[in-house]
C-alpha cells in the first residue's frame, strides 16, 4: 500500500499494522482476529471522547403506516433530532431559515443583543409554528422508534437523524491508526514474553517481549491523555430544536 493511499477495509488496515510491526523482514506473531479486535478497542474509545468526529448529521424518511406506532431504525442510527412531515414545505423553509440565522449570530457576523434577542424569539414562535403532530421516542439500544400518537393514516416524514460513524469511515482516523497500532504493541509483546528465546543455527535468538510491551503502553497512554484533552468539551452535533420539545 503506497504512502499516499487511504486504508478502505478492515483487511487493508490489518496489513498496515503487520508493516508496521515489521513485516516481511519480521515475522509478527498476531492472529488477524488480535489485530481486528485492538482496532475495534481503539474505535469505541475514539467515539467515546471524539463524539463530533465519531458521529455525522443526516436525514432520513419514514413511512408511517396507519396504527402501528413502533419502527426499527437502522443500527447506526444513534439519536435523533428534528421531525417534518413531507407535505408541510413552508415549515421545512422556516427550520432552514432559522439554521441560517443561528448561523450568523453564532458566527458573530452580525453579533449583538438585539440579534441574539431576536433568535430566542424567532426559534420560540419557529416552534410553535412548527408544531409536529407525533411526539418521537427513540431506545438507543433496541433502535426503536416510538410514535405517539398512533398514525390515523399512511404518511412519510423526514427526520433528523444522529448516526454513528461505521468502521470502515473511521480507517484513517490518525489516533485509530496509533492507538491500535500500540495495543498490538502491547499484545505482540505479551506472547513474545512467553517465548524469551528460541533456538537458533548457532545461537539462541532473544525475542523484545519487554521492549515491544512497554513501549506500546507508553504510546498508550500519551494518545489517551492527548485524546482527553483535546476532545474534553465534545459532543454530538445537536439540532437547535426538536419537534419532541
Amino acid at each position: 500500500m503506497a504512502i499516499d493511499e487511504k486504508i478502505k477495509t478492515v483487511y487493508e488496515f490489518i496489513g498496515y499494522v503487520r508493516t508496521k510491526l515489521g513485516e516481511p523482514k519480521v515475522r509478527v506473531d498476531l492472529a488477524n482476529s488480535q489485530i481486528e479486535t485492538n482496532l475495534y478497542d481503539a474505535i469505541q474509545l475514539y467515539r467515546e471522547y471524539a463524539a463530533e468526529n465519531g458521529n455525522f448529521r443526516g436525514y432520513m424518511t419514514l413511512d408511517l403506516t396507519a396504527g402501528i406506532q413502533d419502527y426499527v431504525l437502522p443500527e447506526t442510527v444513534m439519536q435523533i433530532g428534528s421531525m417534518k412531515k413531507g407535505q408541510t414545505t413552508s415549515a421545512w423553509v422556516l427550520a432552514q431559515l432559522s439554521g441560517y440565522a443561528a448561523s450568523d449570530v453564532l458566527s458573530l457576523k452580525s453579533f449583538d443583543m438585539v440579534s441574539y434577542t431576536m433568535l430566542l424569539h424567532w426559534l420560540h414562535y419557529l416552534r410553535i409554528i412548527t408544531a409536529s403532530p407525533y411526539r418521537l421516542f427513540f431506545n438507543s439500544n433496541t433502535k426503536v422508534l416510538h410514535v405517539i400518537p398512533s398514525p390515523t393514516s399512511n404518511e412519510r416524514i423526514f427526520i433528523e437523524v444522529f448516526r454513528q460513524a461505521t468502521t470502515d469511515e473511521l480507517l484513517n482516523e490518525r489516533f485509530i491508526r496509533d492507538y491500535a497500532l500500540a495495543l498490538c504493541k502491547i499484545t505482540l509483546g505479551d506472547i513474545r514474553k512467553k517465548f524469551q528465546s528460541l533456538p537458533g543455527f548457532n545461537n539462541a535468538v532473544s525475542l523484545d517481549g519487554d521492549a515491544m510491551k512497554t513501549e506500546g503502553n507508553e504510546e498508550k497512554t500519551t494518545l489517551e491523555a492527548d485524546l482527553i484533552e483535546h476532545y474534553k468539551w465534545s459532543q454530538p452535533p445537536m439540532p437547535l430544536f426538536r419537534s419532541t420539545d
